[in-house]
């Protein structure tokens, strides 16, 4: 999640100093996926020790890095691929 919220910052050239608090403001951003901040809470919120619970944590969070992906695409970046 660490590296997604720090592409959000590059992207909408916004500098952050800490983790704390960068959900909130990357949700505040122009170019960010829609709600971003409730998706990252519920990719959090599903981890639990079952192979349900963690393949739904790791579907929300591929679902954030596709829209983060598409943003870059918008700005004329190419994603490097992954």
């Amino acid at each position: 999640m660490s590296y997604l919220l720090q592409a959000l910052f590059a992207l909408t050239a916004w500098y952050g100093m800490n983790e704390k608090g960068a959900v909130a403001l990357a949700d505040a951003f122009p170019l960010a996926p829609p709600r971003v901040a409730v998706l990252v809470d519920e990719a959090f919120g599903c981890l639990a020790p079952s192979p349900d619970a963690l393949t739904l944590a790791i579907d929300e969070v591929d679902h954030l890095i596709a829209e983060t992906d598409q943003l870059f695409a918008a700005a004329g970046f190419v994603p490097s691929g992954r």
